[in-house]
């Protein structure tokens, strides 16, 4: 019996070994478990304040970093490549501002965004069911879709607006790669047809460029 004992007791002699810190194999270990149980804890973080805070997928809070550090990225080429051209032999030192107002633009589309989904959120606690009752109209669905559509619009918005700004910085750099003239001409199309037809006036970036080259 004692040695059946002994033999189901050996099976556990890996729990002495797992938990020797002298060793440098459980040091190893330990080491490994605590950065990857801290990018896991980061990452939920992160997760959790896109979904439920900001309201947005993690995708594109990244998609926006990353364009964002992209159009950093060439702006400073593109202002270095233009001193250098106008100051030649001296030496190019990037403003840091631009680097802080990188930082602030990105919180302020965050804090934008998570305004939005503060709003969406009230208005669907909102207990006006007696009120939609009486009119036989459901007021909260039509405020949340209303609020939903705001959002999806500013997301597509912000996103143009930096894929452009990285359009204009390559242009700088000489690199015309005209990725935005088919979208532009659309819009351009658009908004005669839409001048004809109503007879308001929409500016129209072409017009605009023209005059700002004259």
């Amino acid at each position: 019996m004692k040695e059946y004992i002994k033999a189901a007791f050996e099976q556990f002699t890996f729990l002495p070994k797992m938990f020797d810190t002298s060793t440098t194999k459980v040091q190893q270990c330990g080491i490994w478990s605590l950065v990857w149980s801290s990018i896991v804890y980061i990452t939920d973080q992160i997760h959790h304040f896109t979904v439920n805070i900001a309201g947005v997928s993690v995708l594109f809070a990244s998609t926006v970093f990353i364009v964002m550090i992209a159009d950093y990225w060439t702006g400073i080429r593109a202002s270095k490549k233009e001193w250098i051209e106008e100051n030649p032999n001296q030496r190019f030192n990037p403003e840091s501002k631009k680097g802080l107002r990188w930082v602030i633009k990105y919180v302020t589309y965050i804090m934008g965004f998570h305004l939005v989904n503060l709003m969406i959120i009230e208005t669907g606690s909102l207990n006006i069911g007696v009120i939609e009752n009486l009119i036989d109209f459901d007021i909260t669905s039509v405020f949340m879709l209303l609020l939903k559509t705001i959002r999806l619009f500013l997301m597509f918005f912000v996103l143009r607006w930096e894929l452009k700004s990285i359009d204009e910085n390559l242009i700088r750099l000489g690199h015309d790669l005209k990725i935005f003239d088919f979208l532009d001409n659309t819009i351009s199309s658009v908004t005669s047809i839409f001048k004809n037809k109503t007879g308001i006036e929409i500016s129209d970036k072409k017009k605009e460029e023209k005059q700002d080259d004259n």
